[in-house]
């Protein structure tokens, strides 16, 4: 039943994603001056968060992390059989979510769920927590959960 549970985690956030990755293209494509659409969708998202911490002082969000192609010894990971290809995934999520995590203090950033083939944390954040992991390279996005 757990395993259900986080499939289905899994697939929230992934349509999370696809869908913000839709929206910043088309507003991409749309604007034409000053600040980027882009740029302005996230200081939205992190308006709505900032929201939240000034209610809370703490909320629950998921951290996505930037993907980075893997290779062992100069070879791509999509050359590999399927179980070395997980292994190897598994093994490049857990390096990336433990450097994003090394880089903030657990006042900040309580983890309350690190995935293993996604490249994301889930925990609840202080706005401090905040402003150190929006600035963080191995970040790409902060969302509510």
């Amino acid at each position: 039943m757990k395993k259900i549970g986080v499939v289905f985690n899994v697939a929230v956030i992934a349509i999370i994603v696809i869908s913000l990755y839709a929206v910043l293209s088309l507003l991409t494509f749309v604007s034409g001056s000053g600040i980027s659409e882009k740029e302005k969708i996230v200081a939205d998202d992190y308006q709505e968060i900032y929201q939240e911490l000034q209610e809370q002082g703490n909320v629950r969000v998921i951290v996505m992390l930037k993907e980075k192609q893997e290779t062992i010894k100069g070879v791509q990971i999509n050359e590999l059989k399927p179980a070395e290809k997980l292994s190897i995934k598994k093994a490049a999520i857990k390096e990336n979510q433990n450097k994003v995590l090394s880089s903030i203090s657990e006042k900040d950033f309580k983890l309350k769920y690190k995935y293993s083939t996604i490249n994301a944390l889930a925990g609840n954040i202080t706005k401090a927590g905040l402003e150190r992991l929006k600035i963080n390279p191995n970040v790409a996005s902060i969302e509510l959960d």
